[in-house]
């Protein structure tokens, strides 16, 4: 009987610590009589300096209350599952969660507790990084939509900084816009920064610039160094880092520092600096950031395309005003020869004014209608381009020369032209083959330069009613005409074409409730391989210089996401046939 006994309870022994999991048994006095070699590894402990201790001695403090009322269960509850923080030998603290039963006799008397333990740190660290993905994601859906909003870059950026001290656990910081002197040196101009005033002097300072930017030109220090290298910078011991240029007397200390930059295509164009995590910085929170520094880059370039578009913007307004001046100043030569003169001559001179006035209008619309729509294909592709990072400064100063020598030839039809780039703002009911047309006529002179036929074919139709968005709709067949056009530019480049003349065709139809646009062209078609990542963002089967990738992944979104219908591509002989699907809402 006793060597059977002692057979049992040594293989129980070995059951036990042959598992993964720590356990330990307590007695009713809460002193613990046996622990396995799991949780001894767990808390750094040799099994003899547990024995005989309250299990208390290994709970941290602040979960203490917790454990006592589990001890207090052990004649109520059988059976109990918690989370405790326990207290390793090096003061360490490991998350864990406690599976206990009440351990009894056989007549059912209390002999203790016994316990398994899981260590749950690593699913502790797995949801953390669960949680801040979740965070960094939630972030950069956020600014994207404030920044599609319109939102001040300041107050976008001050946002951005925020979420970005809290994501790091880092005390303060700043973000700024990139920029060189006329002599080729970088500096930093601010959009948000984290005030660290420790005198009344700063204090003013940084209550005069705040909301203003402040520049930063010493390349001489840790900032300076992501600067000229365009790298990250990691210091977690900037006192004596050489990369430091030392602090101002009284600055508060920098403990640990993280600068990172942001790119747009090749070039930096901005950066983020942050101070003082306590644990350091490390090339994991770099490359946890990478995303956000993206979309900061993305934003940076699309508010300096705002920027590009107001100033032509604003230059076409001013032009205008001329023009409408010099009108009024003619009109008021014209209203003074007439009281000086006779009526005959009066009427000579209104008839002159005229023929002038007509000779003028109608030279420029000659010369205005082709750099029209030249216009706006700049400024569609510098919107496009800046907003995702495509531009060079060669590629910027080449095209803002043109778009300002042929603004001085704009016509009142400037006026839609401008209107025709202007967001709607809500859902309306509209024409489908009238928009078609419209679009059509904003081209038609660029397409018949190039030997390019476009065709509009209503199958009986005259109107075709549809509820979105218009001038979001015209763009979409701006992009769509536009592809058409450089697929069949290149296809005659490569000699492919003969004698064929450049076709469009645009055929509209309607099926089910449903109405449809068929836009083909004779352009060769896209490749097999390709075609089915037309729409995805940034993909383009153009030249570098010539295409963004952005023209069809817009379309897709306006088409599918704005106004719920659907759009597709496919190739057919000697071309490829775009389909644009949309309710229909009424047809004649």
């Amino acid at each position: 009987m006793t060597d059977t006994y002692q057979e049992n309870e040594w293989l129980c022994d070995a059951i036990i610590n042959a598992t993964s999991e720590g356990f330990w048994m307590i007695s009713t006095d809460l002193v613990m009589v046996d622990v396995n070699n799991a949780l001894c590894r767990m808390l750094g402990y040799q099994r003899q300096e547990m024995l005989g201790k309250q299990p208390f001695d290994f709970v941290d403090k602040e979960n203490e209350p917790i454990f006592r009322h589990q001890m207090a269960n052990i004649p109520h509850q059988e059976h109990r599952t918690y989370e405790i923080n326990m207290r390793a030998k090096d003061g360490s603290m490991i998350p864990t969660i406690f599976n206990t039963s009440t351990l009894r006799d056989r007549e059912g008397n209390i002999l203790g507790g016994i316990a398994f333990v899981t260590d749950i740190t690593d699913i502790r660290k797995m949801a953390d990084s669960f949680r801040q993905t979740n965070q960094l994601l939630e972030l950069i859906r956020h600014i994207q939509s404030q920044f599609i909003l319109s939102a001040e870059p300041n107050k976008l950026f001050t946002e951005i900084l925020n979420n970005l001290l809290s994501l790091t656990e880092s005390e303060y910081g700043f973000i700024g816009e990139v920029l060189q002197t006329d002599q080729g040196r970088p500096y930093m101009r601010t959009f948000a920064i984290t005030s660290v005033a420790w005198t009344q002097e700063t204090r003013d300072y940084y209550n005069d610039k705040s909301p203003k930017a402040i520049e930063f030109s010493n390349v001489n220090s840790l900032y300076g160094r992501v600067l000229t290298t365009g790298q990250a910078v990691i210091s977690n011991a900037p006192l004596t880092d050489p990369r430091s240029g030392g602090l101002p007397d009284g600055h508060p200390p920098i403990k640990t520092f993280l600068g990172m930059p942001f790119y747009a295509g090749n070039t930096v164009v901005g950066m983020v600096g942050i101070a003082n995590n306590p644990g350091g910085y490390r090339d994991e929170h770099v490359e946890f950031l990478q995303p956000l520094m993206s979309t900061c880059g993305n934003i940076i370039m699309a508010y300096k395309g705002e920027q590009l578009r107001y100033q032509i913007e604003t230059s076409l307004t001013i032009k205008t005003r001329q023009l409408e001046e010099l009108n009024a100043h003619l009109e008021e030569r014209v209203r003074q020869e007439i009281e000086r003169r006779g009526q005959q001559e009066v009427m000579l001179i209104h008839q002159s004014k005229l023929a002038a006035m007509g000779d003028m209008i109608g030279a420029i619309a000659h010369q205005w209608r082709q750099p029209l729509n030249a216009i706006g294909m700049i400024i569609q592709d510098f919107e496009d381009a800046f907003t995702f990072g495509e531009l060079s400064k060669d590629y910027i100063d080449t095209n803002i020369k043109r778009g300002m020598e042929i603004i001085y030839d704009m016509s009142k039809t400037i006026d839609d032209f401008r209107n025709f780039f202007r967001a709607d703002r809500e859902m309306v009911d509209f024409d489908l083959i009238d928009t078609v047309r419209k679009v059509i006529s904003l081209v038609s002179d660029q397409l018949r330069h190039n030997y390019i036929n476009i065709t509009v074919d209503g199958n009986g139709l005259t109107r075709l009613i549809t509820n979105g968005l218009p001038n979001e709709f015209k763009q979409v067949m701006l992009n769509v005409i536009g592809n058409a056009r450089d697929a069949i530019l290149q296809r005659r480049e490569r000699g492919d074409m003969g004698k064929e003349k450049g076709l469009i065709s645009i055929k509209a139809s309607i099926e089910a409730d449903s109405a449809l646009l068929r836009i083909s062209d004779n352009g060769g078609g896209i490749d097999d391989n390709v075609i089915n990542r037309i729409f995805d963002p940034y993909f383009t089967t153009k030249q570098a210089d010539k295409g963004t990738g952005i023209g069809l992944h817009m379309s897709k979104i306006i088409i599918e996401e704005h106004m719920s219908g659907y759009i597709g591509v496919e190739n057919i002989t000697n071309g490829a046939m775009f389909t644009i699907e949309l309710k229909c809402k009424e047809s004649v």
